[in-house]
């Protein structure tokens, strides 16, 4: 893993948020650092990608993203911290077994 930021094999993922994150600041859905975006990066265990607390969303980098366990905890002792609304990610993927939020 990077010293910051997610793993390299979610790179893909990554850059599928980024454009996503791009898109809905453009269409003004999205603007500054309000809103968060997640995608399930494994099922067992759960693993989510999620986007770091306190950054624009229509500017993200691929250091902005955290991936977390399915308690919403970071996986990285460094780096930045998941947002504060990671949990509602965890249920939604786990119960809705949503793919992305």
């Amino acid at each position: 893993m990077r010293k910051k930021g997610a793993s390299q094999d979610c790179s893909g993922r990554i850059k599928e948020l980024i454009e996503t994150g791009r898109d809905f600041h453009r269409r003004g859905w999205s603007l500054g650092t309000s809103s968060n975006y997640s995608v399930v990066a494994a099922r067992a265990p759960l693993r989510l990608l999620v986007t770091a607390s306190g950054f624009d969303k229509g500017r993200l980098k691929p250091s902005q993203f955290v991936l977390v366990n399915d308690q919403g905890q970071s996986l990285s002792k460094t780096g930045p911290k998941p947002s504060a609304e990671t949990l509602l990610h965890v249920v939604l993927a786990q119960t809705a077994k949503a793919g992305a939020v």
